[in-house]
Formats: C-alpha cells, structure tokens, sequence
C-alpha cells in the first residue's frame, strides 16, 4: 500500500443479523428477514436489465459522482449488509472494493472493454463500517513495456467519516467470452444501479435457485453466523492440515459475464482462512491473485498455514473449480485482537 492510516485493521467474525425458523428451513418473517428476501426480489428485477450483476443490485451499489480518472460510489447501510455486530460484513466490503476499482480501471478504457481483474490488495484499518460506506476511486495509470498494458487503480472505503479500508487492483482488458454480449454498465448509460421497487411477477427457474438460496441463508443465520456469511461464505470444515471450503456457483454469486464476482472470491477464501486461525483473531489485510474464471457447478477453496506467530498469522488459500482448474490464489494476514493479547 501507498499509504498506511491507523491500526491493522480487523474482520471479526460473521454473525446474525436475522432470526429463522431452522427446523422448517423458512425464514422467519421479523423485519429484517422480510427487508432482505424483499431485497433480493427486487435486485432480481433489476438484474434483468444487462450490465451490471445481482450482487451489486443486492447491497445497493451506487455510482455518484464519474470523472475522467476517479469516480465516488455509495452503498445503503441495512440489516442485508450487515453482520452480527452490526458491521458491514467483509464480503460486501470486498465487493464493494472490486467493483470501485473496476469503475476507475473503465474511466480512460474510450472502448468501454471488459475490465478484468487480475490482481487486488485490500487492507482493513480497523475502524468498523457502520452507516452508509462511500468509495473514492481513481486510476493510476498503466503498465509500460509488457505485452498487455495492465490498468492501475486504487479505492478507499469510508464510513461515518472514517476510513476502514484501502484496496489496490490491477486489471486487463479483455473480450468478453463466447456468447456474452456486453451491455454498458449503469453508470455508463448515464443511470445508476437502483434496486427496483418492484418484484418480478413470475421467476424463472435460475431466479428461483436464488430465491431458494436466500431462504437457506436466513434459516442458516443466527449466533456467530450472518445471513451475508451464510448466502456467499459457501460451506466449510476443519482439515489434518487446514481447512476446505465448498462454495456452489449461481446467479446469486456471478458478476455480469456470468463468473463469480472478484470480491465475492477473495471473500470466500478469507473465510476458508478464517477457519485455520484460532478464535480470538482478525483478518488485517489480503492478497488475491486472480487466474481463471470462477465457472462450473462449484468452487473448492483450501486454506493451509504458512506462518502461526504470536499475534500475527499467515494463510494461503487456493480456490479451485469441480475439474481442479485453478482459479485464485490468497494470502491473508491475520492479526491477534487486542482483548486476546
């Protein structure tokens, strides 16, 4: 990082936001449960309009201000984005950074291309997001003298007038796959990602699957586990030397080429390496190097240990598909928290 403002930062772990009925596997229809299954309703309406992805409709991604070289979003604070403690879960923050970054990557791009990630440093100040989260992004210019001219970009993420993030990403142009044609993003159509006040009158079967997603995520919730945690963190255990994570591919998870969004990737394999560090530890920062497409019926993280310290840890995180392509690879710092210490 460029800069470096205030502490390591800190991820605590996920937890409820929402209350169900985990016998039934029906959510319970409190107010918070109701708002975020509304939610998802509407972000599908709205996803039906190319250009964007369901993510970014679902936490309520905003483009307010676009220049030529930097660019301010806003995301909506509210029960679908936060965890147990009431902080923005890490998986909206990653989101939120990767699509900033991606948004100044497309400022000086005059054939409005595909930006893909290539590579995305996010680092926690430990200031907690609460309230709406702005992010102030811009371009630093371009790689010279290598065989693809890689963008670089940086974002800060602010909430109630305090940083709690600064991320850095690379990205390369390029063509979209076979059969996906590119529609212009919100901002580019001169409007922005609003979530639809209404709700789609007949679902098609993959609307449905997300649906039916969200419904699992909300009986899932509750004690240490938040409904965000539960709907894109994918499913995990302990391993002899780590731990593994399943993560099953879907609307729910795509960005708009129909591949797992970048930060919905680097947050599902930040939440494998959670699993190997025992509690009473935080994530400070990570790394993600992005290699091929997050594609097929389901994802396959591996986290193992590189270094357990006395206050800091390092892990290592593979991603995989179902064929064992490999698709990510992370590394994570995570720090003992000061109450442990």
């Amino acid at each position: 990082m460029r800069r470096r403002e205030g502490a390591q930062g800190l991820a605590r772990s996920p937890a409820a936001s929402v209350t169900a009925h985990a016998s039934s596997g029906v959510p319970a229809q409190d107010g918070a449960a109701a708002a975020i299954r509304d939610r998802v309703l509407r972000a599908l309406v709205a996803n039906r309009t190319p250009g964007f992805h369901f993510p970014g409709h679902f936490i309520g991604v905003q483009w307010r201000e676009v220049g030529s070289e930097s660019a301010r979003l806003e995301v909506p604070d509210g029960a679908h984005v936060r965890d147990a403690g009431g902080n923005y879960d890490f998986a909206v923050l990653a989101v939120v950074a990767d699509v900033a970054l991606g948004t100044a990557a497309r400022l000086p791009d005059p054939h409005h291309e595909r930006q893909a990630t290539v590579q995305l440093q996010l680092q926690l100040t430990g200031s907690p997001a609460r309230g709406d989260l702005q992010a102030a992004a811009s371009w630093l210019g371009s790689t010279d003298a290598t065989r693809c001219a890689y963008s670089l970009t940086e974002t800060k993420l602010v909430s109630r007038s305090k940083t709690v993030a600064y991320a850095r990403g690379q990205f390369v142009r390029l063509g979209s796959p076979p059969g996906v044609a590119l529609a212009p993003l919100p901002w580019q159509r001169g409007g922005a990602a609003a979530v639809s006040e209404q709700q789609p009158p007949a679902l098609a079967s993959y609307e449905r699957g997300v649906v039916e997603r969200c419904d699992e995520a909300l009986a899932r919730a509750g004690g240490a586990l938040g409904f965000i945690h539960a709907f894109w963190g994918g499913e995990g255990r302990r391993t002899a030397r780590g731990a593994t994570r399943r993560l099953a591919v879907a609307l729910h998870v795509g960005n708009r080429v129909g591949h797992v969004q970048g930060g919905i990737l680097l947050a599902f394999a930040a939440a494998c390496a959670a699993d190997v560090v025992p509690g009473g530890w935080a994530l400070s920062n990570a790394t993600v190097w992005y290699l091929r497409p997050g594609t097929g019926s389901v994802l396959i993280a591996r986290a193992m240990p590189v270094h357990l310290g006395n206050t800091t840890a390092l892990v290592r995180t593979r991603i995989t598909d179902s064929d064992g392509t490999h698709v990510s690879e992370t590394m994570t710092q995570h720090v003992l928290e000061e109450a442990q210490a």
